[in-house]
């Protein structure tokens, strides 16, 4: 079961959409994309944990790998709570 949550904002962005001509975002949460947030959480937490205890060698390194981790908390929010565009299915 997926379930739609419009944005308060839909009716004043409908002039951008319209000369852009594209279609506003929808928040659209299924268990199919709670999953995949969940592997990549855990997946962050891993790296989290090695940047944590410091088990890099380098300054680069720990850039590099805060990156990922940045990356895959971002990515299993947006999957969380269901960021989808309208014209794609869920």
């Amino acid at each position: 079961m997926a379930l739609a949550v419009p944005s308060p904002l839909d009716d004043a962005l409908m002039p951008l959409h319209d000369h852009y001509e594209d279609e506003p975002a929808a928040l659209v949460r299924t268990k199919e994309k709670r999953g995949l947030s969940r592997f990549r959480y855990h997946n962050a937490e891993s790296f989290f944990e090695s940047l944590d205890r410091g088990f890099y060698d380098r300054h680069d390194e720990m850039f590099y790998q805060s990156g990922i981790v940045a990356q895959l908390a971002l990515s299993a929010h947006l999957l969380d709570v269901g960021l989808c565009c309208k014209n794609r299915e869920a």
